[in-house]
């Protein structure tokens, strides 16, 4: 791959790393401000409230940890980039294939590789 072609993959990384930066910390400071105003209230509320806010918990810790898992993605494909090994599948060696880094620049795997390990 040329110093052209990693360039734009750095840069579409680094987007996506600020995307992701940006999601994770509204979904944090979501899920603090709700628990926030759930502690000040003192406000009884009905069980079916109290399941809502469960729930939506749950989702939001879910949505982080996703994020966290897609950010630390992106940054070790940046780490790739930077040891000189990105684009390269790290299963059988072979050079991804361009349109698969087009749509998910921090694969790990070509698709042929990633398709046996999803079977």
């Amino acid at each position: 791959m040329n110093k052209k072609d990693l360039e734009k993959y750095r840069k579409a990384l680094e987007k996506e790393k600020g995307r992701f930066l940006k999601s994770f910390n509204n979904l944090e400071e979501s899920q603090f401000n709700s628990e926030r105003a759930t502690e000040t209230t003192g406000v009884t509320t009905h069980p079916a409230d109290l399941g809502t806010d469960n729930f939506e918990r749950d989702l939001n810790l879910g949505l982080l940890s996703d994020s966290n898992l897609s950010l630390q993605e992106v940054e070790e494909a940046l780490a790739r980039i930077a040891k000189g090994i990105y684009g390269k599948c790290e299963k059988c060696g072979r050079e991804i294939e361009v349109k698969r880094l087009a749509v998910v620049p921090h694969t790990r795997y070509c698709f042929v590789c990633q398709t046996k390990m999803e079977s």
